[in-house]
């Protein structure tokens, strides 16, 4: 029997035992650890035990010991405990920016990391969301391409479609447009954007699910920090700023120039809802933070988008304006 293949091989299989069968909570003694490896064929002492438990141990595996009145052995090499994989395992049911395929074959992962004495806990359904939603297989492999690009540093070119509010408009179109983007950034916000610029080093946000024919290039991405027009650009920042949130959105009405309606459609939610106001301009009305990043940043473009409703919210970005111009006022009789 000392001769067979899997006699040979009786410390990979020693291992194999501890990493499934074992954790601090439930050790083995050398008997137990005999009677599982004749189970697959190979007979084994408590001196050779020995020797193979040390020889792991030397060669950087990690075996645990517990005293009691036998001394038991255990795989300590994961990392995770057993509330670290529950946490895991119910992260990766509820995410929505994960699709379901995805889902599972990350869950068969972490079954496997996990000694079969926790798997039944870790990965019981113990936590719902609802409701349920999820992002599709075919946004999620956009996002995967994205960043490797990101990762690469290199530009990508691809479609994208306006947003279909748009065709509700007699002088506007939903039309496909095609970019050649730098890619700095995912988001996960109600949906997937990617956050780039474009050939004008200007920084806007494209979402996933209106592109199309996406293509990595050969050509190297900008510096982030020569788009932000600062070295020490904080592209974390802009993105919160962008992306924050109230918990109790306020509901607004903007008057748009026609120039500036594809930069506003970026700015604010997907479900905007966007009429004809005549004369070129258009009005936008949606749900949105009310907060000092809208206010300067509408103050910045004050000449292609106006707040008109609600009138407190008109007032009060008034306000907002006389304070800052009233902080940079100079007397005329200053020098």
């Amino acid at each position: 029997m000392a001769g067979t293949p899997k006699q040979k091989q009786k410390t990979l299989y020693l291992l194999r035992i501890l990493c499934e069968r074992t954790d601090a909570e439930h050790a083995m003694t050398l008997s137990e650890l005999a009677e599982e490896l004749e189970k697959v064929g190979i007979k084994s002492e408590r001196k050779s035990l020995y020797r193979d438990l040390h020889a792991l141990a030397e060669a950087g595996f990690s075996v645990g010991t517990v005293r009691s009145k036998d001394v038991r052995y255990y795989w300590d090499g994961s990392p995770l405990s057993r509330r670290d994989f529950m946490l895991l395992a119910n992260l990766i049911r509820i995410s929505p920016a994960v699709p379901r395929k995805r889902k599972l074959e990350l869950e068969r992962k972490l079954h496997f990391l996990a000694s079969s004495n926790r798997r039944r806990d870790c990965f019981a359904d113990y936590l719902s969301v609802l409701p349920e939603s999820a992002v599709t297989e075919r946004v999620y492999s956009i996002a995967e391409v994205l960043l490797d690009a990101i990762s690469a540093n290199r530009k990508v070119r691809f479609t994208h479609k306006g947003s279909a509010l748009r065709d509700m408009t007699p002088r506007r179109r939903s039309v496909a447009s095609a970019h050649t983007v730098s890619p700095y950034r995912l988001v996960w916000s109600d949906g997937y954007y990617l956050v780039g610029a474009d050939d004008f080093c200007e920084l806007h946000f494209y979402r996933l699910d209106r592109m199309e024919g996406l293509t990595v290039t050969e050509l190297a991405a900008a510096d982030i920090r020569e788009i932000g027009g600062d070295l020490d650009f904080d592209l974390n920042q802009y993105v919160k700023g962008v992306f924050s949130s109230l918990e109790d959105p306020v509901h607004m009405i903007f008057r748009v120039s026609e120039e500036f309606l594809s930069t506003a459609e970026r700015r604010f939610p997907a479900d905007s809802v966007i009429e004809s106001a005549g004369s070129g301009s258009y009005l936008l009305t949606c749900d949105a933070q009310a907060d000092d990043t809208l206010f300067g940043w509408l103050l910045l473009q004050s000449d292609d988008i106006r707040l008109l409703y609600p009138d407190a919210l008109v007032r009060r970005l008034g306000a907002y304006a006389g304070a800052a111009a009233a902080m940079y006022h100079v007397d005329d009789a200053a020098e």
